[in-house]
This record gives C-alpha cells, structure tokens and sequence, in this order.
C-alpha cells in the first residue's frame, strides 16, 4: 500500500511556497499564454502572404509588425519582473494575463479589417495599462531589502510603462474612431508605435543595469 507522503507547514514554509507559488504559476501561464498567441500570429500571417492573392498590402505588413513587438514586449516585460519580485499571487495576477493574452491573440485575425484591429489593439493597452498599476499597487518597500533606490528605480519605470499605455490606447482609439481604413495615416501611426515599443525594450535594459547597480552587480 503506497502511503500518503507530505511535508508539515510551518509560517516560513508557507510564505516560501506562496512565493515559489508566484514565480512557477507565472513562468508556465506566461509561456502558454505567448507560445499560444505567437503561434497563432505565424499562422495567419504565413496565411497572408500565401493565400494566393498576392503579398498583403503595405499597411497589413505593419500591423504584422506590431502585433508581433506586443507579443515579445509582454515576454520582455514579465520576464522582467518575475525576475525581480518574489510575492503570494492575487486574483489579478491571474485575470490581467488572461486579458492581455486574449487581446495579443485578437489583432491577428483582423490583419485585414482597420476597424476591429484598432479597437483591440486600444483594448490591449488598456489592459496592459491595467498590468502595470496592478504591479505598482503590489510593490512595496519592503520588498526591496533597504535598498531604497532600487525602490525608486522600479516605481519610476512602471510609471513610465504606463504613461506609455495610456498614449497607446488612446492613438488607437483615436485611429479607430477617426483613422482606420485611411492606409497612408495607419502605416504612418504604426510605424511611430512600434519605435514606442522599441524604446520600452531599451527602457527596460537601462533599468535593469541600474537595478543591479544598486546591489552591487556589475
């Protein structure tokens, strides 16, 4: 008979698993989630350019181009900070990565449709926006082990991310009440989002560096 096996909880047993908790759940529901969108954006724009209908028009290849920068952005990010923080789960760091997944994956069906690429593409900065206040109401001090300026440091790029954000939601929410279908406005708009993009990653590389200043890694 195979006997029950289990180890006895402890205070400091619990808080180690609710933060091994946080970290593993992360890591495996991020990886689906972006493995599942990426995935699914190859496959419609491998469709796209061999429907047999010629190559997609100029506009269509920079919502490609977009839509593929969120998806390695959101990665970025959250590798980012699961590198950092280590804390017990709450019910918005499920749902939030559900939302943003959803809305990673929905650009990519409407590749050819201005209106409804728009509007989920305001929807998935909207629901970034709402990732990053999440992580800005869970970061405390404390968390940072007295190293006040790697505090500081972490505040002050989450406030940027989110300024960033909010400017995106609202161009596209602009582009799709006033701008979508008009090729030459659209292209012109992408291409200024994806160097917003761009310089999030750089962001966050020169906020790494600093961060690890501040303890003594070079």
């Amino acid at each position: 008979m195979i006997r029950l096996l289990f180890d006895t909880l402890t205070k400091e047993k619990v808080k180690n698993q609710a933060i091994e908790t946080f970290t593993n759940f992360y890591l495996l529901h991020i990886s689906v989630i972006q493995g599942v969108a990426f995935g699914l954006l190859s496959i419609k724009i491998l469709a796209s350019f061999g429907n047999g209908e010629g190559l997609p028009q100029f506009v269509e290849i920079t919502r490609m181009t977009f839509s593929f920068l969120m998806i390695v952005l959101v990665s970025y990010q959250y590798a980012i900070f699961i590198g950092i923080y280590r804390r017990s789960l709450t019910v918005f760091d499920i749902l939030i990565p559900f939302g943003i997944g959803l809305f990673e994956i929905a650009p990519g069906f409407f590749l050819n449709k201005a209106e409804a690429w728009w509007a989920v593409t305001a929807i998935f900065c909207l629901v970034a926006t709402l990732g990053f206040i999440n992580t800005v109401l869970m970061t405390k001090e404390i968390m940072f082990g007295g190293v006040h300026s790697a505090f500081e440091k972490t505040k002050k790029i989450l406030y940027v991310f989110i300024g960033i954000s909010i400017c995106s939601c609202v161009i596209s929410g602009l582009m799709f009440v006033t701008g979508a279908g008009i090729a030459w406005l659209e292209s012109t708009v992408i291409i200024f989002l994806d160097v917003v993009a761009l310089s999030m990653f750089a962001a966050g590389e020169y906020y790494l560096g600093k961060f690890q200043s501040d303890y003594g890694i070079e």
